[in-house]
């Protein structure tokens, strides 16, 4: 398993484990002859240390993606409200004019997926600001140009927002990636250390406790 709870213990067995058998001279000079250097352990410190940090790295590459979250949700909240207020009056301006209702996406009131949201938000906004007949027509009725341009800018933001969510997204996942295969050779150092360890100590079950090792 690779949950963080699961990888940080494994990261403070194998700490233990491989600094309490350095650090201890009697249990060293037993592990020397299987392989088991100090230097050997070193490299077991090392992994741990790298799976830690990487640990790190993940809480806060998802901190970021989380963060962006709230602000793509806070974007689109925004963005939804203009669009709305506009769009709103746009259909009662077009109601029997099936042009401008087709050419304007005023389905708005259906719930649909983010691809559809934004493209028909998009399709309403740029619609609304290229064609100079139903551009008039809003103007008429207090919706300016201005007015749509920032719509068309919110809804923009929006999606601004949601990439920069996804790239932070990758970050984390990639972390993630890079955490378990780390974590993969960490486990398989522990497995090779405890064994030996077992080998090495077997009339010497006090050492193994100092090294965390339980002894039935």
């Amino acid at each position: 398993m690779n949950t963080s709870q699961q990888v940080d213990r494994d990261v403070a067995e194998l700490t233990l484990l491989a600094t309490n058998a350095k650090n201890d001279p009697e249990i060293l000079t037993s592990l020397e002859p299987l392989g088991y250097t100090a230097e050997k352990l070193d490299e077991g410190l090392v992994i741990a240390s790298a799976v830690q940090q990487k640990q790190q790295e993940i809480q806060q590459r998802y901190g970021e993606k989380y963060a962006a979250s709230d602000v793509l949700t806070e974007k689109r909240d925004a963005a939804e409200v203009e669009y709305r207020r506009i769009a709103g009056l746009a259909e009662r301006i077009f109601t029997n004019d099936r042009f401008a209702y087709n050419t304007l996406a005023l389905d708005w009131k259906k719930t649909s997926p983010y691809s559809v949201w934004l493209s028909r938000r998009l399709q309403f906004f740029n619609n609304s600001l290229a064609n100079d007949t139903i551009k008039t027509k809003l103007a008429e009725h207090g919706i300016t140009e201005a007015m749509l341009q920032n719509g068309l800018t919110l809804v923009n933001a929006v999606e601004t927002a949601r990439s920069e969510r996804e790239q932070k997204r990758g970050r984390a996942q990639q972390a993630t990636y890079e955490r378990n295969i780390l974590a993969r050779d960490m486990r398989s150092y522990y497995r090779d250390l405890k064994t030996v360890s077992r080998i090495a100590l077997k009339d010497k079950p006090q050492y193994l406790e100092r090294l965390g090792i339980v002894v039935k």
